[in-house]
């Protein structure tokens, strides 16, 4: 059994290797990669709102 989050990995994955026509290491590597952008804008996010807090007060 696989968790819904592991369902739209391996979906995503196989989209990347048929439409990117990447190996699977690019395709791991892709992942990774789209994982970091991921967090890095949820940490920019973050920042800006702390910021705009201190702008505010």
């Amino acid at each position: 059994r696989f968790t819904d989050y592991e369902l739209a990995v391996a979906k995503r994955a196989a989209k990347l290797r048929r439409d990117l026509e990447l190996e699977w290491e690019g395709v791991a590597l892709a992942l990774e990669l789209l994982d970091e952008v991921r967090e890095l804008r949820m940490e920019n996010q973050m920042l800006k709102q702390r910021l705009g807090r201190l702008l505010v007060e």
